[in-house]
């Protein structure tokens, strides 16, 4: 349920087209929420409403505090201090405790949800695009665009900054939406439940599949 409401500061390069998909919300409901009459017409700075569960709310603020107070313990030390983000958030309901990776890449400690739900901040180094680190870590770039809506560009995120990426279990894999396919027929074919779909790829009921499209799937 979208009980919720989160405010999202838009980017250069931001469409409000774009910003519906990585939240995963309908179009119309954005323009409705914010009293827009044009989707055309949103600009860098502009603040959006969007509608957001519990969950996502709860981790969104859990992470915007510990980049806050990571943020000060930088300008401590450093004058250069790398920014952290501070609307990246989880869909998950039990909060966990957010861990960084290690400079370059280098893999940290795993945070542990319910149902098997992993999720590592990393940070991004020299060539990391979005479609490569879905690809390293078995998830999608749909996924990790989903809990890091500060990225607005898949191909050059940027260097230093950190992200959070959803780790599936071992045995999930992804499953590339065909035509005519839905998230019921998906989920009859691989033994689960639709819920389970809808948990792992950050969806709602109303949400619609595309061909192409890229779902984690986890029996």
């Amino acid at each position: 349920m979208l009980t919720r409401r989160f405010d999202y500061i838009v980017l250069p390069g931001d469409t409000l087209f774009g910003i519906a998909l990585k939240f995963n919300v309908p179009l119309q409901t954005l323009l409705q929420l914010n009293d827009l009459e044009d989707a055309n017409r949103i600009f860098p700075g502009q603040t959006v409403v969007i509608p957001v569960s519990e969950e996502f709310y709860q981790i969104a603020r859990l992470v915007e505090s510990q980049c806050g107070k990571k943020n000060e313990e930088v300008s401590k030390t450093s004058s250069e201090a790398v920014p952290t983000s501070a609307e990246t958030f989880l869909a998950e309901k039990e909060v966990p405790t957010v861990a960084e990776t290690e400079p370059q890449g280098e893999l940290g400690e795993e945070i542990s949800g319910s149902e098997n739900l992993i999720y590592r901040r990393y940070r991004v180094r020299r060539g990391d695009t979005v479609y490569l680190l879905a690809k390293s870590f078995n998830t999608t770039t749909g996924n990790i665009l989903a809990l890091n809506p500060q990225i607005t560009d898949v191909r050059n995120i940027p260097i230093g900054s950190m992200i959070t990426i959803p780790v599936p279990p071992e045995n999930a894999f992804v499953y590339v939406v065909r035509p005519g396919d839905t998230l019921y027929k998906i989920a009859q074919a691989n033994g689960i439940t639709v819920e389970k779909i809808m948990k792992y790829n950050y969806v709602e009921n109303d949400h619609v599949i595309y061909p192409g499209q890229q779902l984690v799937i986890v029996r």
